[in-house]
């Protein structure tokens, strides 16, 4: 065999062997399936958790869920904006309007979930005395989810609007009349007292609690106020 034979097979081998190291055999796949346990699959939503109650107190307001756990729990003293977030997503999308303020209280904010009204005035804190914001309960649900004062806060299972006056029996305070108003006689007393610190403005007997208005002749409670602060007689 001539020299230029030689190189001419040589060249033709080298050629055959790189084409088949780069072309997989008939039926072949380069890169196989991944197996049905290879796939990822997304984890299922989980589903909302919804609140069954709320409970007001003169120092919390608590989501319960229908286990009776606690969802959530706010005190007095933390921003209204971060509270009003949270109650969002528990009872739904709150309405905003301005508050335009009253006796011994500056203007500022308000947000309403049906019954439930969250009103966070410009005015200074100062813990345990001036709170963050305060609430006031109108009817007996929020979006239509009870609402309550917390149990031992009036009565042995807590209180809601629109059932007897007359059943708020657990109060160390007497109840007090008031004059009456275009809808009638009306009276309050407040309940579920905590004890603040004495000393200086405060007196020497300072408290917070859950004030309830009610009708006498109608025996009916119509609102209830947390947290309702005396500095003491």
């Amino acid at each position: 065999m001539t020299l230029g034979r030689v190189l001419l097979a040589v060249v033709a081998l080298a050629a055959t062997t790189a084409l088949s190291a780069c072309v997989p055999a008939a039926g072949a796949s380069s890169s196989p399936p991944p197996s049905e346990s290879q796939v990822a699959t997304p984890d299922p939503t989980p589903d909302p958790v919804v609140a069954s109650v709320v409970n007001v107190s003169a120092d919390a307001i608590t989501v319960l869920d229908a286990g009776g756990g606690v969802l959530a729990s706010f005190d007095y003293f933390q921003p209204g904006d971060d509270v009003v977030a949270a109650l969002d997503r528990h009872l739904g999308a709150s309405l905003e309007s301005p508050y335009p303020g009253g006796t011994e209280q500056p203007p500022g904010v308000q947000h309403d979930w049906g019954g439930l009204r969250l009103v966070d005035p410009d005015a200074p804190v100062l813990a345990p005395y001036y709170p963050e914001y305060w609430v006031i309960v109108t009817t007996g649900d929020a979006n239509g989810v009870p609402v309550t004062t917390a149990p031992g806060v009036g009565s042995p299972g807590g209180i809601r609007v629109g059932e007897p006056f007359t059943g708020v029996t657990l109060h160390d305070e007497p109840v007090v009349d008031s004059s009456t108003s275009a809808e009638g006689p009306t009276a309050s007393v407040r309940v579920g007292l905590v004890p603040l610190p004495p000393g200086g403005e405060y007196g020497d007997a300072p408290s917070v609690g859950v004030m309830v208005v009610g009708y006498t002749d109608d025996d009916v409670i119509d609102r209830f106020i947390a947290p309702s602060r005396n500095w003491g007689p």
